[in-house]
């Protein structure tokens, strides 16, 4: 498989396409700076992938038997008690749910099925505090599955270039989130946005989860100008919306209070 030398292969492993009885999404994994972290990862997405769903899975690569590595194989894994299993942001006007995906592993463990996954610590997660440094014009990346494409015979997602269109810094439109300049198509509800800044010799390299795709302006035939969210499904609607290339990402600072509200509930120190 390729190598992991560069932490842009890294983190393409730990996206998952959810697939649902109703349509598609983008999850990812992340997990909170304990001193048993690993053993408490969490799927992030957004809650309008999972809302009205019966029933969802996911496409997770094989660890090779006795490595650290990943196997060329992966396999459909089931979530069990779809609908029911997520726990939702406690604002109900924040669009971000996750899935105790540590249980999935044990599972999986079990039948003889280990994953090979990549995991975003919160330590990796970009806040306020650290935002005064930053531009309105900073490079992000996006990875996820715009209309539901992926990399059938290697199980990877589609990654995606662009920038930040309004400053990450403030609250745009009073809410916790900002703007992207880059294409958001169904399939990317859910997608992880990293600040991506390499560096070079006279500048330290910049990478860290900045927050989650979820919504974006889209212009009417009559040219009128409505914010939705990124539909799952390419027919789940009968408007004629054209796509103006920008996205709606929450910001990182309700992601982690996401985090510590499922700390809270599994009682994990």
């Amino acid at each position: 498989m390729i190598p992991f030398s560069l932490i842009s292969n890294i983190v393409i492993y730990g996206t998952l396409q959810i697939k649902t009885d109703i349509g598609s999404g983008t999850g990812f994994l992340v997990a909170a700076d304990t001193g048993d972290s690993v053993k408490f990862p969490l799927l992030i997405t957004n809650k309008h992938v999972v809302d009205g769903a019966d029933c969802g899975s996911i496409l997770v690569h094989r660890r090779d038997p006795g490595q650290e590595s990943a196997s060329q194989e992966s396999y459909v894994v089931s979530i069990p008690d779809f609908k029911n299993s997520w726990i939702r942001h406690d604002d109900p006007e924040i669009d971000l749910c996750a899935f105790p995906f540590w249980t999935l592993v044990e599972k999986m463990t079990q039948d003889g099925l280990h994953p090979f996954c990549s995991v975003t610590m919160s330590s990796q997660i970009l806040v306020e505090s650290q935002m005064e440094h930053l531009s309105v014009l900073e490079k992000i990346v996006m990875i996820g599955y715009p209309i539901g494409l992926t990399d059938i015979k290697n199980n990877f997602p589609i990654v995606r270039q662009g920038i930040t269109a309004s400053h990450p810094l403030i609250d745009f439109n009073g809410k916790p989130q900002f703007v992207v300049d880059i294409a958001c198509f169904p399939g990317s509800s859910g997608s992880p946005v990293f600040l991506w800044d390499i560096g070079n010799l006279t500048r330290e390299q910049r990478v860290y989860l900045i927050g989650v795709l979820y919504a974006g302006p889209v212009m009417q035939v009559d040219g009128t100008i409505e914010d939705q969210e990124v539909p799952t499904n390419l027919g789940r609607t009968t408007k004629s919306n054209i796509m103006i290339h920008l996205g709606y990402v929450i910001k990182g600072r309700e992601l982690l209070k996401l985090i510590q509200q499922v700390r809270t509930k599994f009682d994990i120190k």
